[in-house]
C-alpha cells in the first residue's frame, strides 16, 4: 500500500515538473512573439515616419516654388518696382 502511494506521489511529482516546464516554454514563446511583434511595429513606425517626412519635404519645396513662380512671394522691393517704375517707363515710350 505504501509502495503504491509512493509511486503515485512520484508520478504526480513528475507530471507537475513536466507541466511546469511546458508552461515555462509556452511563456517564453509568448514573450518572444511579443518582442518580435514590437520590433515589427517599431520598424513600421520608422518607415512611415521617413516616408511622411520625405513626402512633406518634397511637397513643401514644390509649394514654395509654385508660389514664387506665381508671383505670390515677392520681395517688397520687386513689388514696388513693378508697381511704380515699370508703368512710368511704359508711359515714356
Amino acid at each position: 500500500m505504501q509502495l503504491k502511494e509512493a509511486e503515485l506521489m512520484e508520478t504526480q511529482r513528475l507530471e507537475e515538473a513536466r507541466a511546469r516546464k511546458s508552461d515555462e516554454v509556452d511563456r517564453r514563446n509568448l514573450q518572444m512573439r511579443t518582442a518580435k511583434n514590437q520590433l515589427i511595429a517599431a520598424d513600421k513606425k520608422v518607415v512611415a515616419r521617413l516616408f511622411a517626412k520625405n513626402f512633406l519635404n518634397t511637397f513643401k519645396r514644390n509649394t514654395m516654388n509654385t508660389l514664387v513662380d506665381l508671383g505670390t512671394l515677392r520681395r517688397p522691393v520687386d513689388l514696388s518696382t513693378g508697381a511704380t517704375y515699370v508703368p512710368q517707363m511704359y508711359n515714356q515710350i
